[in-house]
């Protein structure tokens, strides 16, 4: 089970949309000033040199000089593959179709957010509403995962002898993520959590654990509430750019929407 805190409520329903604009931030203002080569007759050019370092992100080269000589050497890569005549393989052909595909979508995309404006009265509204959806309480769980039910148990039986949940948890756990931590999970409030989950949990009394194991695919679960506490939800301040975000990710998902149903799309087996 995943760990959950009350900003991610703002935050679950940005997708790869946005996402992939991340490659996008360096413009081409500075085209003037960069570094270009001529390898084999070939041109590097200063635009793409600029959307080769775009392209690195956090790990671009500290300099124009470094960025241009790694260019240098993909493009002298690049020359040999052609002469293998690695360029017509089928495989490598369709890479490079998508290749195009995705920088042409991260353009758009791009543009796309260029002209969407988001107020803050309509992130107000929007923060307002998810907080009234809120359940007035954050729980902390212990939880341990184990494969099958008769595992689970087995395990119900220690537990009902007196064996603590947290050190049955880190001996036979299958969540890594939790396993070392005695099964101790983030705060969540009920609104993160399935909707099976959800009355299992409202009446379990702290130091309680679930007396049955709960299916789901990837294993049989136990839960143990640990603590529980008033919700204090984040301020409005906090949680703005994750609303932006979602508003941004819904207008562009408006716009997929509307090309699929313009599209005259056919599918293969």
């Amino acid at each position: 089970m995943p760990h959950y805190h009350t900003t991610a409520l703002f935050n679950r329903k940005r997708s790869s949309l946005l996402l992939v604009v991340a490659m996008l931030g360096c413009s081409g203002h500075a085209v003037a000033q960069t570094s270009s080569a001529v390898v084999n007759n070939s041109k590097i050019t200063p635009a793409a040199l600029l959307a080769y370092q775009a392209s690195k992100g956090t790990n671009a080269p500290a300099n124009n000089e470094t960025a241009l000589q790694e260019l240098i050497d993909l493009e002298l890569l690049a020359q040999d593959a052609v002469k293998q005549k690695l360029d017509t393989a089928p495989g490598l052909l369709a890479e490079l179709e998508n290749l195009r595909r995705s920088t042409l979508a991260r353009a758009r995309v791009k543009k796309l957010l260029e002209g969407i404006t988001v107020t803050d009265e309509a992130m107000q509204t929007i923060y307002k509403e998810r907080i009234a959806a809120l359940s007035p309480y954050e729980y902390q769980l212990r939880h341990i995962l184990v494969a099958s039910e008769s595992e689970a148990k087995s395990l119900l039986d220690r537990l009902n002898k007196g064996e603590k949940f947290g050190t049955l948890a880190k001996e036979k756990s299958l969540d890594t993520s939790t396993k070392e931590s005695e099964g101790l999970m983030g705060w969540l409030n009920l609104s993160q959590v399935p909707a099976a989950l959800k009355e299992t949990i409202s009446k379990l009394g702290v130091g309680d654990y679930t007396k049955t194991a709960l299916q789901a695919q990837n294993g049989w679960h136990l839960f143990m509430l640990e603590n529980r506490r008033d919700l204090t939800p984040p301020p409005f301040d906090s949680v703005k750019p994750q609303i932006k975000s979602l508003v941004e990710n819904q207008k562009i998902s408006e716009h997929l929407a509307g090309l699929r149903k313009a599209a005259k799309i056919e599918t293969k087996k």
